[in-house]
């Protein structure tokens, strides 16, 4: 039961005499009337508050709690990142952009601080702990009156922590909070190495905006004759540089991060094909030449023949002719392919010397130029492209009359393998493909020459005529039939790539490339985490030890309330002892510091700092009065 305190007053009447009263309570009008309801509740909370926050441990395991939900959430977190990576790096919440380095920093303080808040806690009462005896067992020796300076600091900073640990020896209780504290200055440090950023590259395929004319390979559906006459003289210098072995348009295609892959995508193209025929060679010697005459079976009414003087050696060169009526379409009819083309060449395979009266190793070629589709496909790495060609040469064409622009060839049943849909819209040009006939022929044979003609439109036409000056480049560019057929395949590739190159058709998705660009990848490194958790651990069961041995010993969680330590009671000879030493910065220590004391408690629930050294003295006193009196009885 606690008690009112009394006081002495002198009456007024006589200065002689004292009486004692007791205070008493009194009402007045104002505090007899009864508070507002929500007065009333406001002040039940906060009795309910501090009756269960100050005397015990409250907010210590809350700050535990949340700190459990913390580490849970930071797991989650993580977990989170791991699965998303680079496609999910930051969450919107509230309207605002966060990271998950965002998230996991914040998370990291939140569980620091309600980590190091119940550390702390229970660091402040270990001091009551270190002083008090446990139940159950003998009253302690007590411990130096300094050491309560040394556990009160011990959560203010590591360094104080180190000197409790060097005071404890590492063998108390306390040395759990004690590493915990100082062990978290590495918190920060540790929680950043949990994430990592790396650049990874991820393939991904340009769409939308991204996608430009400059990033698909370059294809064409379609090819239609410009009456303008520049066609005539771009596919002209087109042939002749293939001829003259110079690289003609190649296709431009742009890779805008260095690290690209193409789809199989379709195009009008050119193929060509050379084979070997059988031929009748008829041979004579007259004099000094060699005679010899050509034959193909099916060109019983045409023959090469090739006479070979000089006294009796001389250079063969082989000869070459073609028909160009043989590759006029009739109208309305379906054919296999497009030819532009046919070339028929006989001669030997080599240029050497011949000698008189020896045959010729002759042999025969028939080749020929068409219209095809073939698909293109290629990578560029670092930088450096490679393209490759997929074609297919048993493409079907069929001739319509009713197309837009006139006569026209459309093929049909083209292969799935070549990415494509589009069979209907893949036409050339009628009129296109006579126009290429007529210069094939003039470049490439020299026996037929374009006639331009003008028409009452503006516009102009071509027929047609032999030539009366033959050109031949093709027989002036090699002098063997393998130049030949290598010549023949430039010439084709030429013709492609100019098709390609001047189509201008509009980029695809079907045909988009797939880029690998780099991107910031996140890595969680889950070892780095054992640090966080093993340091949360640790202090969670340094709080738990901490409230049973406070139970044990029987005293309140006073933990670092100073006026606990101010109520306590001191003993009387410490009072005496401590006299003077406040005035010196080290004079308590000096003084009082190295005696040992043990914290009790004394009637009506007080609390005091009772010297040891005085009871074990007096204990001594005891013992050898006690021996002396013997001594005297014997």
């Amino acid at each position: 039961m606690s008690r009112l305190p009394s006081a002495r007053y002198v009456s007024l009447g006589s200065t002689s005499q004292t009486s004692t009263a007791e205070y008493q309570p009194v009402k007045t009008a104002k505090a007899s009337r009864a508070p507002w309801p929500h007065v009333r509740l406001a002040q039940g909370i906060r009795k309910y508050y501090r009756k269960l926050a100050r005397p015990w441990w409250a907010w210590e395991i809350f700050a535990a709690i949340i700190s459990m939900i913390a580490t849970i959430s930071l797991v989650i977190a993580l977990s989170q990142a791991e699965k998303a990576q680079q496609q999910q790096q930051s969450w919107a919440i509230g309207g605002t952009l966060l990271t998950i380095n965002t998230i996991v920093a914040g998370i990291g303080t939140v569980l620091r601080t309600t980590l190091l808040l119940a550390v702390a806690g229970a660091l402040n009462q270990s001091a009551w702990n270190w002083f008090a005896s446990s139940i159950g067992r003998s009253e302690s020796d007590g411990q130096p009156l300094k050491d309560l300076e040394t556990f009160s600091d011990a959560s203010a900073n590591s360094w104080n922590c180190i000197k409790l640990l060097w005071r404890t020896k590492c063998r108390y209780l306390v040395s759990i909070g004690a590493f915990v504290m100082i062990l978290s200055l590495a918190f920060d440090a540790f929680l950043q190495q949990i994430l990592s950023t790396e650049q990874q590259s991820q393939p991904t395929t340009l769409t939308g905006p991204n996608l430009t004319a400059q990033n698909v390979l370059p294809r064409s559906a379609t090819h239609h004759y410009d009456s303008d006459g520049m066609e005539l003289i771009h596919w002209q210098s087109t042939m002749f540089s293939a001829v003259a072995q110079i690289t003609g348009l190649l296709p431009n295609v742009v890779c805008p991060t260095g690290y690209c892959t193409w789809p199989i995508t379709p195009s009008l193209a050119t193929c060509h094909e050379c084979k070997s025929v059988d031929f009748t060679a008829l041979q004579r010697s007259e004099g000094n030449c060699n005679i010899t005459t050509y034959s193909q079976p099916y060109m019983a009414d045409r023959s090469i023949t090739t006479t070979q003087c000089k006294n009796g050696t001389g250079k063969a060169k082989w000869e070459m002719v073609s028909d160009p009526q043989i590759n006029v379409p009739p109208v309305a009819m379906n054919s296999a392919n497009i030819t532009i083309i046919k070339l028929y060449s006989l001669g030997i395979t080599s240029s050497r010397n011949v000698k008189k009266g020896l045959p010729w190793d002759a042999v025969a070629y028939e080749c020929s130029i068409r219209f095809c589709i073939k698909g293109y496909t290629g990578f560029v790495y670092n930088g450096l492209p490679n393209m490759s060609t997929i074609e297919d040469i048993g493409h079907e064409a069929q001739f319509i009359t009713n197309h837009t622009d006139g006569e026209a060839w459309k093929f049909v049943n083209i292969p799935a393998s070549l990415n494509t849909t589009e069979s209907n819209l893949i036409t050339v040009d009628e009129k296109f493909r006579s126009m290429l006939n007529g210069l094939a022929q003039t470049v490439l044979t020299g026996t037929t020459r374009m006639k331009a003609e003008g028409s009452g439109d503006g516009s102009s036409d071509f027929s047609w005529t032999d030539s009366s000056y033959p050109i031949a480049v093709l027989h002036y560019s090699s002098d063997n039939l393998e130049n030949f057929t290598a010549t023949i395949g430039r010439v084709s590739d030429g013709m492609t790539n100019r098709i390609r190159t001047t189509a201008h058709e509009k980029p695809k998705s079907i045909y988009a490339p797939s880029v690998t660009i780099s991107v910031p990848t996140i890595l969680v490194q889950w070892p780095w985490l054992a640090y966080v958790l093993v340091l949360q651990f640790s202090g969670l069961l340094f709080l738990l030890l901490t409230i049973q041995a406070t139970n044990r010993r029987r005293i309140h969680a006073w933990k670092g309330h100073r006026m606990a330590f101010l109520l306590a009671e001191l003993d009387s000879s410490l009072q005496h002892k401590a006299q003077g030493g406040l005035s010196h910065r080290t004079g308590l220590d000096d003084r009082i510091g190295e005696i040992k004391v043990r914290l009790e408690y004394n009637g009506d629930d007080r609390i005091a700092f009772r010297r040891v050294e005085q009871e074990l003295s007096h204990r001594r006193t005891v013992v050898s009065e006690f021996e002396s009196a013997n001594e005297m009885v014997l």
